[in-house]
């Protein structure tokens, strides 16, 4: 945090505290229980705050060369973050379009493809469909793009990569971080390495 932030939050609670005040609220709010044990208000809440806003899922440097892959899940949906040969950022939900199974585990290193560990059906590091061993021409009439992994929105800012898993709509980064870039690139999250998990 940078100091003229640090001096403006400690003159604030200094200020507090010498008009005995607080910044609670002057009422305590009542919450039902049912909503921290609703079914419907944890789905809700997936939806809302895990799928349909960006997240983040990684820091840069997990994904920093080409081929480099973190899987994650976002609100209960897996996605994998990917660097491409071309060196750009790719997120998908992280399901083969054939038989649904998971195509990437943790974090490593793609060999110019994703392969499907079920039936082998093969992806690029773009998500393009690639080859599909073992299909017997049951899809030779669906367009191989609409086999592709579904793309998921994914964008990069101070060190850190941001995903959201309800569409691939570009990431508004100025509208997500609400002006707190400066402090995070204090950070210098770039330069970091990942030692352990």
């Amino acid at each position: 945090m940078r100091p003229e932030r640090q001096r403006e939050i400690v003159r604030r609670l200094l200020a507090l505290h010498d008009q005995k005040s607080t910044e609670l609220a002057p009422e305590p709010l009542h919450n039902p229980a049912d909503d921290y044990t609703s079914t419907d208000q944890f789905a809700l809440e997936q939806q809302r705050l895990f799928r349909d806003r960006p997240v983040v899922a990684c820091l840069s440097v997990d994904v920093a060369e080409p081929g480099a892959f973190v899987a994650t899940d976002c609100g209960g949906v897996p996605i994998a973050v990917v660097r491409g040969d071309d060196g750009q950022l790719r997120a998908f939900v992280n399901i083969c379009r054939h038989r649904a199974s998971i195509v990437l585990d943790g974090r490593g290193t793609l060999n110019r493809s994703i392969v499907c560990g079920f039936h082998g059906w093969t992806y690029g590091l773009d998500g393009t469909l690639m080859a599909q061993p073992f299909s017997c021409d049951g899809f030779t009439s669906i367009d191989p793009h609409d086999l592709s992994l579904r793309r998921a929105a994914v964008a990069e800012r101070s060190g850190l990569v941001f995903v959201r898993a309800s569409n691939d709509e570009p990431i508004d980064l100025d509208a997500t971080l609400c002006g707190v870039d400066d402090e995070l690139d204090d950070f210098e999250l770039s330069s970091f390495f990942r030692y352990d998990s």
